[in-house]
């Protein structure tokens, strides 16, 4: 537990220090499936897209957080995490979530959230989960 509280804890610092809370959204990507991730930064790069045709007059401040560097985008930034920090930033919102800004790129993550199961039980598809996901927020 006191492990889970340091690294929750520096994940915090690099939340602040890297203002993160000046962004509107924020994808996390926590683990190295590049496929998966790929997906994911597509369905990210339409709902900032419906967003900004939406409202022309604000354009929304975006920012993938990728354990691997996603591919760049005209919608958002790009910025490689190292797996302590992405493990850390999953700790942390696991403890308290402390924004609705953060969306977790992850079937398999945080702990205890295994939306393959649904993919696995054929309760849905992909597609419709990872749009469920990103759209959310």
């Amino acid at each position: 537990m006191e492990n889970l509280v340091k690294q929750a804890e520096k994940a915090r610092k690099y939340w602040f220090e890297n203002l993160l809370d000046e962004y509107d959204y924020i994808l996390l990507l926590p683990e190295n499936d590049e496929r998966m991730n790929k997906i994911m930064c597509g369905a990210f790069e339409r709902k900032l897209k419906v967003i900004i045709d939406a409202n022309r007059d604000r354009i929304p401040k975006a920012v993938v957080l990728s354990r691997a560097l996603p591919e760049t985008s005209m919608y958002c930034a790009a910025v490689t995490v190292s797996e302590e920090i992405a493990e850390g930033l999953l700790s942390l919102y696991c403890m308290f979530e402390f924004t609705d800004k953060l969306i977790i790129g992850s079937f398999d993550l945080p702990y205890g959230r295994k939306l393959r199961n649904l993919l696995n039980s054929g309760i849905t598809s992909e597609t419709e989960l990872i749009n469920s996901v990103i759209f959310q927020n």
